[in-house]
């Protein structure tokens, strides 16, 4: 049996898988729902690998992998779907992952952000970061912030890698590291270009974190994402990337935390049975306990017998405060400023989490499975 990428990107389609994972030695998988299933047939050789790999894949590209040990671009499946495309080399052979970009652009309020980072878009200076791990909404967040603020008295522009939606009004430039032009180059010309609104796709590395800080103190919008675990994360990354706390402390206005969680599917949904003093022990609040009942899925054929089917997002939104300001100029660590901030009043993620398990929308397994390694969250 042989695969033909045409073949796996509709299956990804019909089934609303996210990512498609293409490597020797393994058969393709899909990631459903957050979770990596492998797709039935063979496992894929040297050569189907390279294949697949090559029908999707211009010269420029693959020679791009050959020089740079990989690339990123942007495939249109027809008129289907759009996918984010990151070719690389594995232990000296071809691999790929195609993230499957919506076809549509959703909304504030599509997407559940919290009501009170809207007021945050308004500013007229400033940095406002969204973190989370690869593949938790990161990108879509930003898209909805911009489409919430566009209007012609705003001048905004973005850099990203690839572009993945086109927004009128905007001016959006890709990265193209092939001609040297990276995150922070693009940034250096943006600013030259009289920007009310600055969005980068991501902060990766020091050189392109101070651009970024600069343009925000500088009385310019700056949104950006940044790959960390929690919100409180955020500033000792910026940190670790050799910017001043001073500067951190000046120019961050808010950072929004997100993880995206499986729903239960809808129809096999049932009530469940807990323990609850296990729930005690992990810190679920008693007012969760007291809400009655709690509802899993027990798997059908509808969502292949794994009791979910779709995702949506918890956030946890941090907004800078004097009591926050001093733990990052001391260069304090994130959990201490996460506890600070929940004193505040910053409802975690975790805290999200149980308020969509008491709406009946997602299981405790599943809040406890994505949010376990917050470090703000423990006693």
């Amino acid at each position: 049996m042989s695969y033909a990428m045409s073949d796996l990107l509709h299956l990804m389609v019909s089934e609303g898988g996210s990512d498609l994972h293409v490597r020797v030695g393994v058969p393709p998988a899909m990631r459903l729902h957050g979770i990596l299933q492998k797709v039935d047939g063979p496992a894929l050789t040297n050569e189907t690998s390279e294949e697949l790999m090559r029908s999707i894949t211009s010269d420029d590209s693959i020679q791009e992998v050959r020089e740079r040990g990989g690339a990123d671009f942007a495939f249109a499946f027809g008129e289907l779907a759009r996918f984010r495309v990151s070719v690389f080399k594995e232990k000296g052979r071809f691999a790929m992952v195609l993230r499957q970009i919506p076809t549509t652009l959703l909304t504030f309020e599509q997407i559940g952000l919290p009501p009170s980072v809207k007021e945050l878009l308004y500013k007229p200076r400033g940095m406002v970061l969204v973190t989370g791990p690869t593949g938790s909404g990161k990108s879509t967040s930003l898209y909805a912030f911009l489409s919430t603020i566009n209007s012609v008295h705003q001048r905004i522009i973005t850099i990203e890698e690839p572009v993945e939606y086109e927004l009128k009004g905007i001016n959006q430039i890709a990265v193209r590291s092939d001609i040297g032009l990276t995150f922070a180059t693009g940034l250096r010309h943006i600013l030259r270009q009289d920007p009310n609104v600055v969005m980068v796709g991501e902060i990766r590395d020091g050189e392109t974190a101070d651009i970024a800080i600069r343009a925000a103190l500088t009385g310019h919008l700056v949104f950006s994402t940044l790959h960390t675990n929690d919100a409180p994360g955020a500033f000792t990354r910026l940190i670790d990337m050799g910017i001043e706390p001073f500067l951190v402390a000046s120019s961050v206005e808010a950072v929004m935390g997100q993880r995206l969680v499986r729903t239960i599917c809808s129809n096999c949904k049932e009530e469940q049975k807990v323990d609850r003093d296990y729930l005690r022990q992990m810190n679920c609040p008693e007012h969760v306990l007291e809400a009655g009942k709690f509802y899993h899925g027990a798997g059908c054929e509808e969502c292949r017998n794994q009791g979910y089917k779709g995702r949506l997002a918890i956030y946890e939104l941090l907004v800078m405060s004097e009591a926050i300001r001093p733990l990052i100029l001391n260069r304090e660590a994130s959990s201490v400023i996460g506890q600070v901030a929940v004193n505040e009043g910053m409802r975690t993620l975790r805290d999200d989490g149980w308020q969509k398990v008491m709406n009946g929308q997602t299981t405790i397994e599943e809040i406890l499975r994505v949010t376990m390694s917050d470090e703000h969250l423990k006693e």
